[in-house]
């Protein structure tokens, strides 16, 4: 009888292992095989991630579908039956193949993540190309990582082919479901991270529980009693490359239950040579919630990719929008004359500060097939004016005077740019692309994408003063295209093409309608700054960005919410197109315009209102930019707390964020729609929020000084150190506004800087770029910006206001 060996190979640092439990390094082990043709005997393949002695994640078989059919490590000799197959056979008729174990070695070395070690295991699956005899090479490593560079441990899997491979499709593949290979193939997670949630589909959608497919994202494993991580901390598992076949399976291989089922997406056809596809498990260094974990996972994310982003104006500065849910997206004849009219009252009225430049969309350019059944939604034939909408055609834009973003989700069927540049067009019975509307459509193919994108990006800037690019429906522009779905790099290689023209032609880029899998994807591409995470104004519900934020923040890019009202225009919205024809969404009301333009600001995206001529509440919009238009934000977008992920949660939204840095000096809870009343609790709720020993100063806004200040003196509404107690909401016109709270650092001198009392990020870093506590009051320099401002500061509960200009340092108290 032959024996078989298995060896367990074990890699982490020693050091690590003495951590705590619930912020422990990081390390894998593989059961290994030995003998190359025996099928094992006893202790079967398998493997863990362990964090110090607790096993996070295990599995029990590795598997692969090349050449037509299924191959997995052999089972135990225990239960010695073949894997029951739900694709293909492997030629022949067998029932799934068995790899054949060929060699394994160890693995070390330092890379952007930091140093590692690890195992790379050898198979082979069987009938390979008829021509050479010899079956498919497939490579699946394990690497672990014991400190990152960026804090916290990770474990990486790797799953290569050498010499590429063939025949890879599983047939009941779709973009949403299915992989062609099975690791790491996790059968189970820890018994204390009871809970996952995740992103998935358009608009970088959140769900709860794992994501499937290639239009899935990231998965949170975390405690469901206890998102807030001092029990156990959270674990991030992701693709770590190749995002656009990245997926995810529903169950193994075999049809049976899997909690984490990765792999490269089964609907590819064929792999290249030296493909290699690798998935990522990342633990914070120490105990962390939810948002430390998804915060610290894309931070190394961002440092293996090198991320940087470009500068927009759509981000910077105030924007007028003609989007879906504007009063003008639907304009019919005129809308030249009707914006700019808009735009004269918006110059004339003193309260409403500068608008910055235009999102130009509401369908300008040239399809006389636009709305029907005979295009895609919002197809662009040519980007010439449409002279019945735009009768004075480019030179509207000289009459704006002003940066446009112009708009190109996709190419109708009868672009004549297809003479020019050679396309693909889409596949209308691929699943979701069907219907009424139809997504028929034609996008450049890969190869030619730099080119065309590179002139179609030139022309907006020439004719009509393009300063950013918003490609719009990402998630048909991927799974309505049959090539990008057989193809293991087309889709990458038409992103590239598309980020490497912007950035030749010096231009930011808003994406819309994106997947989690385009987020991770634009790691890579500087000019992409943001990306909507909420569904369009006109629908209603476009406040709701919290979970999709805290993924694009992670990741180095800026949420983005839709475009608002900042008044209630009901009563002429349906006639104008702004509303549906039933009427408008009861968050159109002037309690959900504060909500908007309130969520707005604080997701540190565009900030783009849409209001009829002579309907914009200009104090409310004063409230997020200085005279300008230059937008004054907090330092990260607004998140939810981290109480919010718990499985007992039910009480609306609230989000929190802060101005500064690691030592900031101010914070922000923005509370709505909640059914009772709620206690924030800093310490635990903020993630950076104030220190255990710090004194704050908590204020409730109401966008006027008089609620602080009563003569010189501060009143009860801002000195309260403790944190006010969130309302409930009240039915009727109310029910949508919002509740701002307002927290300054008190120094120890009794000196608290309040900030500018009329905007909602009153103690932002685009007006103070720094605050520091002195023996005897404080020390503020202001930051760069164009005019003066009203700062005010509170001493011994007595107030100081004075104006401050841009680039001066005050000095207050008696130092």
């Amino acid at each position: 009888m032959t024996c078989l060996v298995v060896v367990t190979v074990a890699f982490a640092a020693r050091a690590a292992q003495a951590a705590s439990s619930t912020g422990a390094s990081l390390r894998c082990e593989v059961d290994v095989p030995t003998h190359p043709q025996t099928p094992h005997v006893g202790k079967p393949f398998g493997w863990r991630v362990i964090r110090e002695a607790e096993v996070l994640m295990s599995g029990d078989v590795a598997a692969v579908h090349v050449n037509g059919g299924w191959w997995a490590t052999p089972p135990s000799q225990s239960t010695a039956q073949p894997h029951a197959s739900s694709g293909n056979l492997p030629r022949g008729g067998a029932s799934t193949g068995v790899l054949q174990f060929v060699s394994q070695r160890p693995t070390s070395g330092t890379d952007s993540l930091g140093r590692y070690t690890g195992v790379t295991v050898q198979w082979s699956a069987g009938n390979g190309a008829p021509e050479t005899k010899e079956g498919t090479v497939w490579e699946t490593g394990c690497r672990s990582y014991p400190e990152l560079t960026e804090g916290g441990s990770a474990v990486v899997f790797t799953s290569g082919f050498p010499g590429g491979a063939q025949d890879t499709v599983v047939p009941s593949a779709t973009a949403d479901d299915g992989v062609l290979s099975n690791w790491p193939l996790t059968r189970a997670v820890h018994s204390n991270l009871t809970a996952s949630f995740s992103w998935a589909s358009e608009f970088v959608g959140p769900t709860n529980g794992p994501s499937y497919g290639a239009i899935g994202g990231p998965i949170v494993f975390y405690s469901g009693a206890d998102p807030t991580g001092r029990s156990v901390a959270p674990v991030v598992v992701s693709p770590l490359d190749n995002f656009k076949v990245g997926s995810s399976a529903k169950t193994a291989f075999d049809g049976t239950p899997a909690a984490w089922a990765p792999g490269t997406l089964g609907t590819v056809e064929s792999l290249p040579r030296g493909y290699e596809h690798s998935w990522v498990v990342y633990s914070p260094a120490a105990p962390a919630g939810v948002t430390a974990a998804v915060h610290g996972y894309g931070r190394a994310m961002q440092r293996i990719h090198n991320t940087t982003r470009v500068d927009d104006i759509t981000v910077e500065k105030l924007q007028y929008q003609t989007d879906n849910g504007a009063e003008y997206c639907f304009c019919t004849e005129k809308c030249d004359e009707k914006l700019l009219s808009t735009k004269a009252a918006l110059d004339a009225s003193k309260a409403t500060p500068s608008v910055a430049s235009l999102s130009f969309q509401g369908g300008w350019w040239k399809n006389p097939k636009l709305h029907t059944a005979g295009c895609a939604p919002w197809c662009v034939s040519s980007w010439e004016a449409n002279t019945t909408k735009f009768p004075t055609g480019e030179t509207f834009k000289d009459r704006w005077n002003q940066p446009f973003q112009l708009y190109a989700p996709y190419f109708c069927r009868d672009t004549p740019y297809a003479a020019q540049w050679p396309m693909l067009d889409s596949d209308t019975a691929l699943p979701g692309c069907g219907g009424a509307p139809a997504y028929a459509f034609k996008t450049p193919e890969p190869d030619s994408s730099e080119a065309f994108y590179t002139w179609l990006m030139d022309y907006g800037k020439t004719h009509w003063g393009m300063s950013s690019f918003e490609p719009d429906f990402l998630h048909q522009n991927f799974v309505c295209v049959s090539e990008f779905l057989a193809n293991a790099t087309a889709a990458k290689v038409w992103f590239d093409g598309m980020s490497a023209a912007a950035t030749k032609q010096n231009l930011a880029m808003q994406w819309c309608m994106a997947t989690p899998a385009d987020v991770l994807n634009a790691l890579s591409y500087p000019s992409v700054t943001n990306f909507r995470v909420t569904t369009d104004y006109y629908y209603g519900h476009s406040w709701d960005v919290g979970r999709g934020s805290l993924l694009t923040w992670a990741l180095g890019v800026r949420p983005s919410k839709d475009t608002f009202w900042t008044s209630n225009q009901s009563d002429i919205a349906v006639g104008l197109g702004g509303c549906p024809h039933g009427g408008c969404p009861a968050d159109h009301s002037n309690s959900g315009a504060v909500l908007h333009t309130l969520i707005a600001l604080m997701t540190t995206g565009p900030v783009g209102f849409s209001d009829a001529a002579g309907r914009t509440n200009g104090t409310l919009l004063a409230a997020t930019a200085l005279q300008d238009g230059t937008l004054v934000q907090p330092s990260r977008p607004a998140l939810p707390i981290d109480l919010s992920y718990g499985s007992s949660w039910s009480n609306g939204y609230v989000l929190a964020t802060q101005s500064g840095g690691e030592q900031a000096w101010g914070w922000y809870v923005i509370a709505h729609q909640l059914s009772a009343p709620f206690q924030v609790v800093p310490t635990r709720d903020l993630y950076g929020g104030p220190a255990p020993s710090a004194s704050v100063l908590w204020r409730t806004w109401d966008g006027t000084a008089g609620a602080c200040v009563n003569q010189s003196a501060l009143t009860a509404a801002c000195a309260s150190p403790e944190m006010p107690v969130l309302p409930a909401a009240v039915k009727g016109e109310a029910y949508y506004h919002p509740t701002l709270v307002v927290g300054s650092v008190l120094c120890s001198s009794q000196w608290a800087l309040l900030g500018d009392l009329t905007k909602f990020a009153s103690l932002s870093t685009d007006l103070f770029a720094s605050v520091e506590c002195t023996p005897r009051g404080l020390q503020v320099q202001m930051a760069e910006f164009s005019g003066s401002v009203v700062v005010t500061a509170v001493g011994h509960a007595r107030v100081v206001t004075l104006v401050a200009r841009g680039g001066q340092t005050l000095k207050l108290g008696s130092d």
